[in-house]
């Protein structure tokens, strides 16, 4: 490394006095002393100082200063690897004034330093000017040697090891342009310990960020690349004793100490003692560890794939011996991927398990991969692969389930698991082997050990199910036997995924199963056995249209996830997000979020809740009239099964939105059919869950079918009747349905017509649209379709006859008309007559 062109401050001796130097009065002496050699005397002048010091560049100025004062001078570096080095050349030419320079003498071997000292000893009487370069040493010969050195009346010994903080100052304005302050000249020292190599890495780290070119100097965020290579260039000037202390030192980390650094290097006390005081003297550790954690990754980094195998795997083993906690030892044997039957429990130990994931998952799955290669006891290797299935079931669900396959295999020689099931119910679901999944967890139900808190989980398990297989939803009483009252830390999972059933299946209002969810949502915390319930439960407010209320969750659910570090969670919370903001009517902000839950997990690992992400892309991009966007996500395969699924419902409907934007009206209204099909099978056909007959209706429309368009819509009007009061057959409530069949014809109408159907059944899916004393009256008038057979009747039989047709009997229709009963009947008599049709149920056809 170059010289650095700030004056440092020195340290020199000469027969004993210490006098103050700067480099450039340690030049002006090599001057003074090159003349006194032309006049006939010679001189030692030593430069003493710890690696990265800049002794080296001095030395190299102080040749060239002797070369401009006429002495013919001569170089020579002692390498560790070679001791002899030029030692066997080493002479004094007798034949007049010369300079010699030799640097690194703390390398050479005891004959070759002996040599030296005798060289520079024979300068009292020949006129040549020694200048020697070394660092400090231990060495009981190099101590004696600098004694006698110091004794000699011609011999400067200079200490370069002192550097100020005005030297910090000016090498950082020289090499960064920037000023320093005092204070964070203090903070570089305590970072480099004095050594100019360091402090310059730093200084080039801190040129060479573009973003901090003209911010303040930040010791914190300095440390890179430069400091990194500066701690690596003065670690390879060590002597191989210091270097083996700062190996072990980086393996060791906190746990570093005599006894366990004298352990793992085989070095004494006092040769520990020695090592670590080159180690502080070259500027890279302070007490018993590296000054800054870059240092020991720098030194880390720099381990050979054997080394760092070996120090680890003997590391552990001394952390053993002084019962060092287990997560250390295991993070050694995770480097030196090694394992024996004595070291399984350790890695496979619960609360090994969870430490080690709650600083880094990484670490701890690579435990319990390491643990199950060395284990040969079958039941501790159901136990690990169990381990092993549920850290990857929120991360790697592939994995999961392969790991799930493998105790399959094993299961006779472990004991049963209520988690193991869960576990695998969960994933064989996802992979929409729902038969398969129910008759796990009915397996597991029925196991003799299970309590009552087990059987609550599995319970809850086989809901969820049900709630994502709606053609199960029947079962779902039966699936809850005699432990649904109990009170375990399970029952809040179960009224969870029981909200979601009822938000499907029951035709009543809202309110009966919102309370219920609300309640699962806030009396649970958010954990990896808890999410599939609470997003359950959130799934069941969506569906009642409480958005306000789910989206603060969904965040929530988002963050805890992350902090949780399990993925598969947080992109299903992501998913859910998206839907919220599809429902809301927010489309850009949907689309960001699906794409964001599908970067976060690749589709295949979602199974067939693939379906969530895909149907918010296609209809969100739908929706913004971007079609050729929507287009690619049909280019992604989905597993049949999903449409068994509530996913599959969902996309079946985002789909035919597609379809019928880009105009293959066809397409589209057979998607919406298949949707509706399944929702009417499944008993699930409730407009909150998906308004498939008003996006029909409109296929229809488009497709030039207007007719069958109206039947549909009639088909909504009292589907929704039937949820809400009964109606009747009276004149202002056949005027109603007609006015609000004419308002919603009109407005798929101006839906296709003005490309925004997403938006337009959105609003009146939420009952924001249907507005029939709306001041602009519509565009369409319907003619009813009854009224050609109305005609032919008089006032009396058309009341008599609508009525009948609404499903009112004989003697109801009598009561509410105020006739006799006999009258009702000589009336429908006259009604089938005139209609020429055979009874009630031809008459419900006609005018039902």
């Amino acid at each position: 490394m170059g010289c650095p062109s700030a004056s440092f401050c020195r340290r020199w001796s000469r027969g004993g006095t210490m006098v103050g130097l700067d480099e450039a009065g340690v030049v002006d002496l090599i001057v003074r002393r090159a003349q006194e050699a032309l006049a006939g005397h010679g001189s030692v002048v030593v430069l003493s100082g710890a690696g990265g010091a800049g002794k080296t560049a001095l030395l190299a100025r102080c040749a060239e200063a002797g070369r401009r004062a006429g002495l013919p001078t001569t170089a020579a570096v002692f390498r560790r690897l070679d001791p002899t080095g030029p030692g066997a050349s080493l002479d004094v030419d007798r034949s007049g004034p010369r300079m010699v320079c030799l640097d690194d003498v703390q390398n050479t071997d005891e004959q070759v330093l002996r040599r030296v000292l005798e060289l520079a000893l024979a300068t009292r009487e020949r006129p040549v000017v020694m200048v020697i370069g070394t660092r400090p040493s231990r060495r009981r010969s190099f101590q004696e040697a600098r004694a006698e050195l110091l004794a000699h009346t011609r011999c400067d010994w200079i200490d370069l090891g002192h550097v100020s903080v005005t030297d910090v100052v000016r090498l950082a304005a020289s090499q960064t342009g920037r000023v320093v302050d005092p204070t964070t000249a203090e903070r570089l020292l305590l970072l480099c310990g004095n050594n100019v190599t360091l402090l310059k890495g730093v200084l080039a780290d801190y040129a060479r960020d573009a973003e901090l070119e003209r911010a303040p100097l930040c010791v914190a965020d300095v440390p890179g690349v430069g400091y990194r290579q500066a701690v690596l260039d003065s670690y390879h000037r060590l002597d191989p004793a210091a270097q083996n202390l700062a190996n072990a030192l980086a393996v060791l980390r906190h746990h570093a100490g005599p006894r366990t650094l004298g352990e793992l290097t085989g070095m004494l006390v006092r040769e520990v003692d020695h090592a670590l005081g080159d180690l502080t003297v070259a500027g890279l550790v302070d007490g018993w560890g590296f000054r800054h954690p870059a240092a020991e990754s720098a030194i880390v980094a720099n381990f050979s794939v054997e080394l760092a195998a070996a120090l680890n795997r003997r590391a552990a083993v001394v952390l053993r011996r002084v019962e060092a906690p287990a997560t250390d030892i295991a993070r050694c044997l995770v480097v030196a991927d090694y394992v024996d039957q004595t070291w399984v429990d350790l890695l496979s130990r619960d609360s090994t398990i969870r430490a080690l994931a709650a600083e880094d998952r990484g670490t701890a799955l690579a435990a319990l991969r390491l643990a199950l290669r060395g284990t040969t006891d079958g039941g501790q290797r159901v136990r690990i692969l169990e381990r092993l299935a549920r850290m990857y079931a929120g991360s790697d669900p592939e994995l999961c389930y392969q790991y799930l396959s493998q105790i399959g295999v094993l299961r006779r020689e472990g004991s049963w698991s209520v988690g193991r099931s869960s576990l695998l119910g969960e994933q064989l679901a996802s992979r929409g082997l729902v038969e398969e999944a129910l008759a796990e967890l009915t397996r597991a139900v029925e196991q003799p050990s299970a309590d009552d808190a087990a059987t609550a989980l599995l319970e809850a398990d086989r809901l969820l199910l049900c709630g994502d297989f709606p053609v199960f939803i029947n079962q779902a009483d039966d699936l809850v036997g005699r432990h649904r009252d109990v009170r375990s830390p399970y029952a809040v999972h179960r009224e969870g995924a029981r909200a979601l059933l009822r938000s499907m299946a029951t035709a009543d209002q809202p309110s009966g199963y919102v309370d219920a969810a609300k309640d699962s949502l806030y009396e649970c915390p958010f954990s990896e056995d808890s999410a599939a319930a609470l997003l359950a439960a959130a799934t069941a407010l969506v569906y009642a249209g409480e958005l306000d209320a789910v989206r603060p969750l969904t965040n929530k659910f988002v963050e805890e996830a992350r902090a949780q570090r399990i993925p598969v969670w947080q992109a299903r919370a992501i998913a859910l997000r998206a839907e919220v903001a599809l429902r809301a009517g927010h489309y850009a902000e949907a689309v960001e979020r699906a794409r964001e839950a599908l970067a976060l997990l690749p589709l295949p690992a979602w199974g067939v809740r693939g379906g969530a992400p895909l149907s918010v892309l296609l209809l969100g991009h739908t929706a913004l009239a971007e079609h050729s966007a929507a287009a690619t996500y049909l280019c992604d395969d989905v597993p049949v099964q999903m449409f068994r699924s509530r996913y599959g419902l969902h996309y079946l409907y985002a789909r035919g939105h597609h379809y019928l934007s880009i105009g293959r009206a066809e397409a589209a209204l057979a998607d919406f059919s298949s949707c509706g099909r399944l929702m009417v099978s499944w008993k699930i056909d409730r407009e909150r869950v998906l308004p498939w007959r008003l996006a029909a209706a409109a296929a229809l429309l488009s497709g030039g079918e207007p007719e069958a368009a109206v039947d549909l819509i009639e088909q909504r009007t009292r589907a929704m009747e039937a949820a809400g009061a009964a109606a009747t057959g009276h004149r202002a409530d056949i005027e109603r349905r007609r006015v609000e069949r004419e308002f919603v014809f009109d407005a798929l109408v101006r839906g296709v017509e003005q490309a925004r159907l997403v938006e337009t059944i959105r609003e009146m899916a939420q009952g924001r649209a249907e507005n029939p004393s709306q001041p602009e009256p519509p565009r369409y008038r319907i003619e009813d379709r009854y009224s050609t057979y109305l005609s032919k009747l008089t006032s009396s039989e058309r009341e008599v006859a609508l009525l009948a047709a609404s499903g009112h009997s004989n003697r109801s229709i009598a009561r509410d008309l105020f006739v006799t009963v006999s009258t009702v009947e000589q009336h429908l008599t006259h009604t089938y007559q005139k209609l020429k049709i055979s009874g009630r149920r031809e008459l419900r056809a006609r005018l039902g």
